[in-house]
């Protein structure tokens, strides 16, 4: 009897960086989530970068963050624990409609864990938890703190199309905080949902686009619309870097915004 021949690992068994790096991101904060692999057993990956934001309309206002850790570190069980230090951001210029002045501080930790459901040659998916900690400063309207705890439940899905195209969508459930009018911190509930597609130009380069939706962006606000486009280097198995331009597609009124 000849025996039949074991299934080819799926790709987060496999380990490559490509395939668990969580990014790209958007929004100032780091990318948590939107991978479906979770680090080997044993295994400590880390996340970092640099990112501007420039708002104009009336005035022109940047924002940069830096160095936007995420270390992330397997566990048995196809487990992940995820944690996000302090980013330092500074916010530079006036833009007198956005009201936001200029600013120096650091964002809130968080911490989270990922579970991996499911690792197969053509579709993963995972679910990951990620509660953030109100340790920003300044603690004020014009601050980098949400000023509450934040609790996100997301859910993602990779789907391999061929050899060259993949599909992923990310489900995220939150419940978020952000300063109101008034700027004392004010809950909300936030249903985030995300489309993304890549195209590997080359073994070594990915091409990724993404779109992501927020209902709402805020207390009291409307939806939120950010759509992203990457390049993606895989420079050797344990090392990939990434290059990304962002827009946000429904800014507030007279002003446009990039990153």
């Amino acid at each position: 009897m000849i025996p039949s021949p074991s299934p080819s690992p799926g790709p987060c068994t496999q380990g490559a960086v490509a395939s668990i790096s969580d990014r790209p991101g958007l929004g100032r904060a780091p990318a948590t989530n939107g991978a479906a692999c979770v680090a080997l057993p044993g295994t400590v990956l880390i996340e970092a970068g640099y990112r501007n934001q420039t708002t104009a309309g009336s005035g022109t206002q940047t924002l940069s963050t830096v160095p936007n850790v995420v270390v992330r570190v397997g566990l048995r069980g196809k487990n992940e624990i995820v944690a996000a230090p302090p980013a330092f951001s500074s916010r530079n210029g006036i833009d007198l409609a956005s009201g936001f002045s200029p600013a120096s501080g650091t964002q809130d930790v968080g911490i989270g864990f990922k579970h991996l459901l499911f690792d197969g040659q053509v579709v993963q998916h995972a679910l990951n938890l990620f509660v953030t900690l109100p340790t920003g400063s300044p603690n004020s309207a014009s601050g980098f703190t949400a000023g509450l705890p934040t609790y996100t439940l997301g859910y993602s899905v990779v789907v391999a199309a061929s050899s060259r195209v993949g599909f992923s969508t990310t489900q995220n459930f939150i419940a978020n905080a952000a300063p109101n009018a008034s700027g004392s911190p004010q809950r909300f509930f936030t249903y985030q949902p995300a489309i993304a597609g890549s195209y590997a130009l080359s073994p070594s380069f990915t091409l990724l686009l993404q779109n992501q939706w927020s209902f709402p962006s805020g207390p009291g606000a409307g939806a939120g619309d950010r759509a992203l486009a990457g390049l993606q280097f895989s420079a050797s198995p344990n090392v990939v870097l990434d290059g990304e331009f962002e827009a946000n597609l429904l800014p507030a009124p007279g002003l446009s915004q990039h990153a």
